[in-house]
């Protein structure tokens, strides 16, 4: 059985292959003036619906059609063959008309979400396993209200022990408000939560 490592480098190979040999065949067809643009066009549809069918799977899970990680590695790599696709039958050339505009940006705003996705979930998972147990998003409320009065138990416990009103003071001034606040929707990415 291959590691993951190796079956990565595998598929990223094979696609790599698969697009030399699509550019070889691109620049035979317009030596031979093929329409290559309709070839590529229908290509990529064609890609672009298989894509599309990752989602479907997703929603099927009872349906015996491979594994849920076998068609997420097929929708990575097929996606960056559909990207060289895109960039082979547009040309690398700013869209001439209303439609090739409208097609070519939803077209880079889905291929920009999927490398972002892949991006996140290729680092996000070790970051959550670094933070200790499993975190559930629906229970963040709850842990933050229980480290909220944990703090408040701990200047209670402080400020009874040393007979002084320092830690309290501190705690209302900063602390209360930090651990009360709603913390900013992207603040798990950056750590600042």
């Amino acid at each position: 059985m291959k590691t993951f490592r190796a079956r990565r480098w595998l598929l990223a190979l094979v696609t790599t292959v698969l697009g030399v040999g699509l550019f070889l065949v691109w620049q035979l067809g317009q030596i031979a003036l093929r329409p290559v643009a309709v070839y590529s066009g229908w290509l990529l549809l064609g890609l672009v619906l298989v894509l599309t069918f990752f989602n479907a799977r997703k929603k099927l899970p009872f349906l015996p059609l491979l594994s849920a990680s076998t068609w997420m590695q097929a929708h990575i790599y097929l996606g960056w063959l559909g990207c060289f696709v895109f960039v082979l039958h547009t040309g690398v050339r700013v869209p001439d008309g209303w439609l090739e505009l409208l097609l070519a940006a939803v077209f880079g705003l889905v291929a920009a979400s999927g490398a972002f996705g892949l991006l996140l979930s290729r680092w996000l998972p070790p970051r959550l396993v670094r933070s200790g147990e499993s975190l559930v998003y629906e229970r963040i409320p709850w842990l933050r209200h229980q480290l909220a009065e944990e703090v408040r138990e701990l200047v209670r416990r402080a400020e009874a022990e040393t007979q002084s009103t320092t830690m309290a003071d501190m705690y209302l001034r900063v602390l209360h408000p930090y651990v009360l606040r709603v913390p900013p929707l992207l603040a798990p990415l950056t750590g600042d939560g």
